[in-house]
């Protein structure tokens, strides 16, 4: 009894005086302190995998009252729009390109994910899975959830979009009709390329669809997902089509993802992104 006494008689002092005792916090202002990203309103920005791995990695971004969400791992990247719920995300694919056509056909089932805010680690916790068009789904158990944190800074710049576009190699990326030759073949360009200091490496673009032609256009580049380059030069525009081409240097050999993150910028206005050409390459 004596301690509970002692301990309380600050408290009677500071009344005594006419002093407020100091406000308690809630628990809500207590989660924002300790993590300020951990939230259902405030989860945008980048994340990585637990372990650090970056092949593992999303970008959360605010999308009205949900968000878009760009999620990277070992198969490559996938945008999800999120449908908010009370305590979670339910994530779907929008698929683009071959991932478009094969769900389409349905040879592949979209991705499906949840995700939850986990304030006693500020983490993330990720469940991945698939949706059929049936609606369909198959979730990994819990015991094989992944838990991401929020990106350091310092990491360095990462792709997360998946490619809307083709980008092309080799002989392709010198001649259209070659790169359209491809395309008609196969459906995809040619991945197989020697590995060199100077790999040709180029996309085409709609120009009118880029944007007005009194703006100026550039693309960073990314090698297994990693800005390499920034702000190169698009080429000029032929027969309605913008150039996007650069010798790349990629002296390496096996499997390695290039991309080309396309920008326009017009007169004081911020840079924009309009469009992501990408291509996973086998260097022989």
């Amino acid at each position: 009894m004596r301690a509970a006494i002692v301990l309380s008689f600050p408290l009677l002092l500071a009344a005594c005086k006419g002093e407020e005792a100091p406000p308690v916090k809630t628990l809500e202002e207590l989660a924002a302190e300790k993590c300020p990203k951990v939230h259902m309103d405030r989860m945008e920005g980048g994340w990585v995998l637990v372990t650090g791995n970056t092949k593992n990695r999303m970008e959360i971004v605010p999308k009205g009252a949900s968000y878009m969400v760009y999620y990277s791992n070992e198969n490559g990247h996938y945008e999800l729009t999120a449908q908010r719920r009370e305590k979670d995300l339910q994530l779907t694919e929008v698929p683009r390109l071959m991932r478009k056509e094969l769900i389409a056909k349905g040879e592949a089932e979209a991705m499906r994910m949840y995700l939850r805010p986990y304030m006693e680690s500020c983490s993330i916790k990720v469940q991945e899975g698939t949706v059929s068009a049936t609606g369909r789904e198959t979730i990994a158990p819990p015991s094989d959830t992944k838990e991401f944190l929020a990106m350091p800074a310092g990491a360095g710049v990462f792709s997360y979009r998946p490619a809307d576009d083709w980008l092309f190699l080799g002989p392709a990326a010198k001649s259209r009709a070659t790169a359209k030759a491809q395309l008609a073949k196969d459906g995809f360009p040619k991945p197989e390329v020697p590995g060199s200091h100077a790999i040709p490496v180029a996309a085409w673009s709609d120009a009118q669809a880029d944007g007005p032609a009194s703006c100026s256009y550039d693309a960073d580049l990314f090698f297994d997902g990693k800005r390499v380059q920034e702000k190169v030069p698009a080429k000029g525009v032929t027969g309605g089509e913008r150039y996007w081409y650069v010798d790349w240097d990629a002296n390496w050999s096996f499997n390695h993802t290039f991309e080309m993150y396309r920008y326009r910028t017009c007169g004081g206005s911020e840079r924009e992104l309009i469009g992501v050409a990408g291509i996973d390459a086998l260097l022989v």
